[in-house]
């Protein structure tokens, strides 16, 4: 793979590259049902930053 699993966080949309060895055996799964050849691909996870997680939890509890 070119580069390595990414993460966009949706409230700052900070990039994040993320750690994942147990991955990669998507590619052998997903040739499973493919003719050709599979030589590259791509994964983004999207979520809350560790920082803005933070924020949102602060002012979850705030609000009691």
């Amino acid at each position: 793979m070119t580069g390595g699993p990414r993460g966009t966080a949706t409230s700052c949309e900070r990039i994040i590259d993320l750690e994942s060895e147990g991955i990669h055996h998507i590619m052998d799964l997903a040739g499973e049902n493919f003719k050709g050849k599979i030589t590259d691909y791509s994964a983004r996870f999207f979520g809350l930053c560790e920082d803005c997680l933070k924020e949102t939890e602060g002012n979850s509890d705030s609000s009691k």
